[in-house]
């Protein structure tokens, strides 16, 4: 799967995850995101979606999408041990290495374009 914005790849190597158990672990005791990979937290719906960097050794860059897959709230270089609660309701969440939002021009607003099971 790959992620786009402004038809440019930013990712495309994305681990979707879906299932609960997948959230609660997701970068926990991970290697350091690559260039170009991503984690795609999808929910059945919007909400506040709080995340936590509570065994993290390293920072991240995180973008927060409504449903027509706007960046609704980012946070560049997220540190560990550190907790983020977005400003705006998301229905995904992408995590990245960091400095992808700086070196894509991603801003609060833009599009982002993938696709999930064909949507």
């Amino acid at each position: 799967m790959e992620i786009r914005h402004k038809g440019k790849v930013i990712a495309d190597k994305v681990k979707i995850l879906k299932n609960s158990i997948e959230k609660a672990r997701g970068l926990i005791l991970r290697p350091k995101i690559k260039a170009k990979e991503g984690f795609l937290f999808c929910f059945n719906k919007e909400g506040y979606w709080s995340f936590h960097m509570f065994f993290m050794s390293y920072p991240i860059d995180i973008l927060w999408l409504d449903s027509t897959k706007r960046v609704v709230d980012m946070i560049k270089g997220f540190k560990p041990y550190s907790i983020y609660k977005p400003k705006k309701k998301a229905r995904y969440v992408l995590e990245m290495r960091e400095g992808t939002i700086s070196q894509h021009k991603i801003s609060k607003r833009d599009m982002l374009e993938f696709e999930i099971n064909g949507k």
